[in-house]
């Protein structure tokens, strides 16, 4: 599926925002660990734009779309950050996947294994994408699998960032 503009884009996203945590514009405080363990919550990079997307290991548009979403954390590196936040799945299986599935062109990965966010977050679907600007507040929401390398994500990301 293309991406038309970066104004339309734009436009249904926001349109689609509809959760509690819209209203205030910020999310919710909520803990994830990386791969190795390590504990990391949202605000572990403020100050930075960031793409957040929840996905799972048994979800196939998710799967589908994640080296489009490694390929997005290479064109905006020094702009946004990309947070591929796995939902529910234990971490030896994400990590099995990773390991079958990417040559090291993955974006960050983080895990959810309690899978608190689809409670918290009201995750109305796999995969779910938040755009979220440098103060936090969450600008774009996007449901589905999209083609996050284009030029059109690219590019809104790296203006998000300028401003």
């Amino acid at each position: 599926m293309r991406l038309h503009t970066v104004k339309s884009y734009t436009l249904g996203l926001i349109l689609s925002i509809t959760s509690a945590y819209s209203q205030a514009g910020q999310l919710p405080p909520l803990d994830f660990k990386t791969l190795d363990g390590q504990p990391i919550t949202l605000d572990a990079y403020d100050g930075e734009v960031r793409l957040i997307n929840f996905w799972a290991t048994w979800c196939p548009p998710c799967i589908r779309e994640m080296p489009a979403l490694g390929r997005l954390e290479d064109a905006v590196k020094g702009h946004a950050r990309v947070v591929a936040i796995n939902v529910g799945d234990m971490s030896d299986q994400v990590e099995a996947f990773v390991l079958e599935n990417f040559d090291g062109a993955e974006p960050e990965i983080w895990l959810d294994e309690p899978g608190a966010a689809f409670m918290t977050l009201r995750l109305e679907g796999l995969p779910m994408t938040l755009v979220l600007d440098k103060k936090g507040e969450v600008v774009d929401k996007v449901i589905g699998e999209r083609e996050w390398d284009s030029e059109s994500v690219v590019n809104f990301l790296k203006e998000l960032a300028a401003e």
